[in-house]
């Protein structure tokens, strides 16, 4: 673990597992479920495209306005995911070459962005940010562009920070409907998934954020929605076939969510997994539950 790694964790935020990682397991879980590797190739196509942005950011922070200032930007801030963006606009054409060989709504949308200019980038950002309902095909392509942006701004702001990254209240902190302890603390978003590491004699309950991958600290027996505690209310269902992959669903909101069990299977990448198990996403939305954040290819 390197030094800025060990500073995140102390923050209470993880960093995302490397591109590479989440590539291999892609390929392997793409053999094992033959029913999910159209997505996953997909998927695969995706992040080696944001493995090269990573690398291109991480080799020229200066240009992409991440540096050690002495105090940690917020990643939720509007101008500074502008930046960003503006910095990685040149490959937006490889993203939508990319996104036309994707599921027909996704390849539909690529045609209308091909025309944007810098200014409805920049709006869809905003959008995204301000926006309770993310699950929009247009939002598909500011996550992948930005993913990678703010992957490395969480390693690189995690060396001088001891407290957790997220910290100014803002709109999402004072939505009523998402108590801000369910939100990533370095930007914001909601989860995608959660995780359980095995830890001493025990498990310890993460939640993975739907927009940086970071991963945060969660309590064990609480809705990553509604925080609602009532175990009655709550259920935590595991599918035969898929022995580290739950569904946790609560009845107060309605919301479900997928955990990785890491301590059944120590080779699961939860981000992957979590889209690679798509029987379990159709089976809960029988039963009326509603996923808590959709994953990067609107499942």
């Amino acid at each position: 673990m390197t030094q800025d790694s060990e500073a995140i964790v102390g923050a209470g935020l993880k960093p995302a597992p490397t591109w590479d990682l989440k590539i291999e397991r892609c390929k392997v879980l793409a053999e094992r479920y033959p029913f999910a590797r159209e997505i996953l190739d997909f998927y695969l196509k995706l992040l080696t495209f944001q493995k090269g942005l990573y690398e291109e950011v991480k080799g020229n922070k200066a240009a992409f306005t991440i540096e050690k200032v002495g105090h940690p930007p917020q990643a939720d801030d509007v101008p500074l995911l502008k930046k960003g963006l503006k910095a990685l606009l040149p490959h937006s054409p490889s993203l939508l070459s990319i996104a036309r060989e994707g599921p027909p709504l996704l390849a539909a949308i690529a045609k209308e962005v091909s025309s944007w200019g810098q200014t409805a980038w920049e709006a869809a950002i905003e959008d995204y940010q301000r926006s309770a309902y993310r699950a929009q095909p247009l939002f598909f392509f500011s996550r992948v562009l930005l993913q990678p942006y703010l992957q490395c701004a969480i390693e690189e702001v995690g060396a001088y920070c001891n407290t957790p990254l997220r910290t100014k209240k803002d709109d999402h902190a004072q939505r009523a409907d998402t108590p801000v302890e369910t939100r990533c603390p370095f930007c914001g978003h909601r989860p995608q998934a959660g995780c359980l590491r095995p830890m001493d004699n025990a498990s310890q309950r993460f939640l993975i954020c739907s927009f940086c991958h970071g991963e945060w600290p969660y309590q064990r027996l609480s809705c990553s929605n509604c925080t609602e505690s009532d175990k009655t209310k709550l259920s935590y269902i595991v599918a035969e076939g898929w022995p580290a992959v739950r569904l946790d669903t609560c009845e107060t909101c309605g919301q479900y969510i997928k955990t990785i069990d890491l301590g059944k299977d120590p080779e699961a990448v939860p981000v992957v997994d979590e889209l690679a198990t798509i029987p379990l996403d159709v089976w809960a939305r029988e039963k009326g539950y509603e996923k808590l954040e959709l994953n990067l290819v609107g499942i």
